[in-house]
């Protein structure tokens, strides 16, 4: 740890005791290259296993910008055109949304679908396999019926044509967050492919970034280091969430898990400055990425927008790239300044922490260093 970081570690260390996480990671991508990893906590947490950068974490919502990187990748290569319809690929969804046959991959991409957000008890749904016994009581008792599992992209377009919601809008029209829009391109890119999600990220991801640790099925404590996930008890504590959850049909909007090494290689593709700037897409591919698509909310012109996988807007007059994350045991954040080299992320292990608003001030801390 360098003398710079020491004070905004111990920071940290007071609100993570604050907030009680049992255990979270960090990273400074600083623009010489180097990388400085920061840990806190168990990932245990009864404080006997340290939390260190081969831990592995679940990302959330950070997924997407995989899942993103994943679709343009095979754009790039002429397998797929980002205006194509969805509807090519899966002819049910014409009947999920008014219009749903003008859905294209970009208005996924950009959640600009005119998708609307489900219910929580369908989002239970989606993972309802993976919880034990106690947990769909539990959930039973917190929502009432649960629809039917979802296995497939078939059983996942069945649900959403039973929920009968309005739009959220006409396709293009305005932002609306969208976790199945981006489980949809995850089958899209199966479909594509002819690989799971999983093999396909390893075989053109995980590998050229060298990133060894990183997986979206279940993590195996055999293979290495990993952490406990955790959510807040009734009496106010956190309390051990007995398994991991999984969503067959919603992989690609949220399951990937990974440690902060991985993380550092993994963004390290978006940084212009270096040798390595256009490992995981070409130039032009990776500017269409970065590219403002779609504003969110009624706000100034600066943003935040939603380009192809990542929020963009400005952080002091710098373009910023970032995601966060939340799902059951774990809270993510990460951003990058590809114009000046720096990429941070904070990962954590419990439900609903706040990562959004402390990994920032890693981010803080690497550009203050660098002005």
């Amino acid at each position: 740890m360098t003398r710079t970081t020491m004070g905004l570690y111990e920071h940290l260390e007071k609100e993570r005791v604050r907030h009680q996480i049992p255990g979270m990671a960090g990273l400074i991508r600083w623009p010489d290259g180097l990388v400085e990893f920061l840990n806190w906590g168990s990932r245990d947490g009864q404080g006997v296993e340290p939390v260190d950068e081969d831990t592995v974490f679940g990302i959330a919502s950070l997924t997407k910008t995989f899942t993103a990187t994943a679709l343009l990748q095979l754009a790039a290569a002429g397998r797929v055109d980002l205006e194509d319809r969805l509807v090519n690929f899966f002819p049910d969804f014409s009947h999920v949304i008014p219009n749903g046959d003008q859905v294209r991959l970009r208005h996924l991409l950009s959640h600009a679908s005119g998708l609307p957000e489900y219910s929580r008890a369908f989002n239970l749904a989606t993972k309802w396999n993976s919880y034990t016994a106690a947990q769909q009581r539990r959930y039973q008792a917190e929502v009432g019926p649960i629809g039917p599992p979802m296995e497939t992209v078939d059983d996942l377009i069945a649900a959403m044509r039973r929920e009968r919601l309005a739009p959220a809008g006409r396709p293009g029209e305005r932002f609306q967050y969208s976790n199945e829009g981006y489980a949809l391109i995850g089958h899209v890119i199966e479909a594509l492919s002819g690989r799971s999600y999983e093999e396909y990220l390893r075989e053109h991801v995980f590998e050229p970034r060298l990133m060894k640790r990183s997986r979206v099925s279940v993590p195996d404590a055999a293979d290495g280091p990993v952490t406990a996930l955790f959510e807040m008890g009734g009496d106010g504590r956190p309390v051990e969430i007995p398994a991991w959850p999984q969503g067959p049909a919603t992989l690609a909007d949220g399951f990937l898990r990974t440690t902060t090494e991985d993380l550092a290689r993994y963004l390290g593709a978006f940084i212009e400055m270096g040798s390595d700037s256009a490992a995981l897409l070409p130039e032009g591919w990776r500017r269409r990425m970065e590219t403002p698509r779609v504003l969110i909310g009624e706000g100034s012109t600066e943003g935040p927008w939603y380009g192809l996988g990542w929020y963009l807007d400005r952080y002091a007059g710098a373009r910023r790239m970032y995601h966060t994350g939340d799902m059951s045991g774990v809270a993510s954040y990460m951003a990058v300044l590809p114009d000046h080299g720096i990429a941070v992320a904070l990962l954590s292990n419990l439900t609903g922490a706040p990562a959004s608003t402390l990994g920032p001030l890693l981010l803080g801390r690497a550009w203050q260093d660098a002005a």
